[in-house]
């Protein structure tokens, strides 16, 4: 297990005695998505995973990721728009 960071004991505190009192419990999770921001965005527009698409860190701007989901919405004639 990973050590926490001083700010995290208090958390896990809290997660203990939420287990202890059974209104919690633990798990391990596998993250589909990437931690980074670049590589989330790639993933979340082209629907394909980072070693898919290519962009695999946040330095990697400007490179071209490859259809997204948009292009290919546009590509059949549908209206597409984006908002951030």
């Amino acid at each position: 297990m990973i050590s926490p960071a001083p700010g995290d004991v208090y958390l896990i505190q809290i997660g203990v005695a939420l287990d202890e009192a059974g209104a919690a419990r633990w798990a391990t999770l596998d993250c589909a998505l990437p931690s980074l921001s670049r590589p989330l965005y790639a993933t979340l527009l082209t629907g394909r995973t980072p070693v898919e698409h290519g962009i695999v860190s946040n330095a990697q701007a400007g490179q071209v990721c490859g259809p997204t989901v948009l292009h290919r919405l546009a590509t059949r004639g549908l209206p597409v728009a984006a908002s951030a």
